[in-house]
């Protein structure tokens, strides 16, 4: 305990520098090997070959929970729930490991230092004592041994990021080409022939069908599916309705409820409606709930008929309860046909929206016709851009990376030589503007977006040498998922 720290006669005598609190910049992504054993060892797992005490386990669990209640407050199980708990304690438990070993320590006086520099703990310029508690206890909801605890494993990661990074380096030439990227611009002027939009001149015949499904049918594998049935309570827009703490009691009533009686007398109990999602894949849309790759992890993890955690989306809370698993299957010829017809229709349609951008384009550059006139003649609609950077979203057309490989190599009044292959369709560019480098602006901000540069580098380093880390230390797991959740 650091007594030092919650000594009221100290702290009134130390004035702190405003200064927040640094928690690593990384993000570690991955998956750990889950052992499933009918008799699991009384030990939790193994890392680099040497074994994790289920209190080890344990501890560093719920270190990473306060770490997500630090970092975002209110909205922490929301973002928990679209976490792998047990991946991410693996993985915290990897970088300790590693920390350990390279001897890295945290000393009492950081921690302090760290604690009483934080800005929300300050009146007057002086560490408020009676901030700090409230803090512990009203907002992280543990108390002070834990959350300096889990504080000093993340000042232990921050060095260790530190010592990862200090050779990475930034040259003036990387400094200006990433400043190029966001700063320089140009627009222009466009038409497009959509992928999709010439499927009524295009026909597929039967034996068009059978020869595809003859040479491409594991092409077709329909992947593993589930449907899930769920309960659940949503916000109110208005502000009306439960709050989260009250909307969270209520859930946690229903969860025990599901556990004991099922989902059908606790939704009649408490007068919530059974919803049901279709089936769907691992990396489809949720139905009812869209593009939640986080939630289709979790969900795709449970056993049929078991209850997951509860779900807090920004729509609400909810519990899903998995009502069936479909496992990866071939679709006879029959089944596959309406499939097959819209792959070889959409593939037909392509060509002839190729074959129509190049014919625009041969007017243009061939013809000698300008874009307005070519655009008359053909019917096509021109449109034109705002300016943009290379790393910049263009309005309609997303990121469109291969547009602007093409835009930025041409200067104002240019057609770009081919034409542009987009998630839209095939699109013919002409220049209004020639890309150029406002050098003055640069020499001003240069110092500070060398800064910028170099931390992003050091992130994607050390992104890059966690990857080889966690592949090297071979987690092994014998943690029931279930028991986390």
């Amino acid at each position: 305990m650091l007594k030092l720290l919650r000594n009221k006669k100290v702290s009134k005598r130390i004035f702190y520098v405003l200064a927040a609190l640094i928690i690593p910049a990384f993000v570690i992504w991955g998956s750990a090997t889950v052992i499933k054993k009918d008799k699991a060892p009384d030990y939790a797992g193994r890392v680099f070959g040497e074994k994790v005490s289920i209190e080890t386990f344990m501890r560093t669990y719920q270190n990473w929970r306060i770490q997500l209640r630090f970092q975002y407050g209110d909205r922490a199980n929301e973002v928990a729930a679209f976490q792998d708990p047990l991946q991410a304690t693996w993985e915290r438990l990897v970088v300790l490991y590693e920390i350990k070993k390279r001897q890295i320590a945290v000393s009492d006086r950081e921690v302090i230092q760290q604690i009483t520099n934080m800005p929300f703990l300050q009146r007057g310029g002086r560490f408020d004592k009676q901030a700090y508690d409230f803090f512990l206890n009203r907002v992280l909801g543990v108390s002070a041994r834990r959350f300096e605890e889990a504080l000093r494993e993340s000042l232990a990661m921050v060095k260790f990021s530190a010592e990862i990074t200090k050779n990475i380096s930034v040259t003036d030439e990387e400094a200006r080409q990433e400043y190029e990227k966001e700063n320089v611009t140009t627009r222009v002027h466009y038409v497009t022939y959509p992928y999709d939009g010439y499927k009524d001149e295009v026909t597929v015949t039967e034996e068009d069908v059978r020869d595809f499904y003859a040479r491409s049918r594991e092409t077709l594998r329909v992947p593993p599916q589930i449907n899930a049935d769920f309960i659940g309570y949503e916000f109110e827009e208005d502000g009306t309705g439960p709050g989260r703490e009250e909307m969270g009691k209520k859930m946690q009533d229903a969860l025990q409820k599901c556990r004991q009686q099922g989902m059908k007398l606790t939704a009649q109990d408490m007068n919530l409606e059974i919803k049901k999602t279709d089936f769907f894949g691992l990396e489809d849309p949720i139905p009812e709930f869209g593009w939640l790759p986080q939630l289709s992890k979790i969900l795709f993890d449970l056993p049929v008929l078991s209850f997951s955690k509860i779900i807090e989306t920004s729509r609400g809370m909810y519990i899903f309860q998995i009502a069936e698993k479909k496992e990866a299957y071939i679709p006879d010829l029959k089944e596959a046909q309406p499939r097959i017809k819209e792959i070889l229709t959409g593939k037909k349609s392509k060509e002839v929206a190729r074959a129509r951008a190049e014919a625009f384009l041969d007017m243009v550059r061939t013809k000698g016709l300008s874009f307005d006139e070519a655009a008359e003649e053909t019917g096509a609609e021109i449109k034109e851009t705002e300016d943009f950077s290379r790393t910049a979203y263009v309005a309609e057309l997303g990121m469109a990376p291969n547009l602007k490989e093409a835009a930025f190599g041409l200067k104002e009044g240019e057609v770009a030589k081919d034409v542009v292959e987009h998630e839209q369709g095939f699109l013919v560019v002409e220049s209004l503007a020639t890309p150029k480098l406002d050098e003055e602006t640069f020499v001003k901000e240069k110092e500070a977006f060398g800064r910028k540069v170099l931390s992003d580098k050091r992130n994607e380093a050390f992104n890059t040498y966690f990857l080889s880390l966690r592949e090297r230390a071979r987690v092994q797991n014998f943690i029931d998922p279930a028991s986390l959740r």
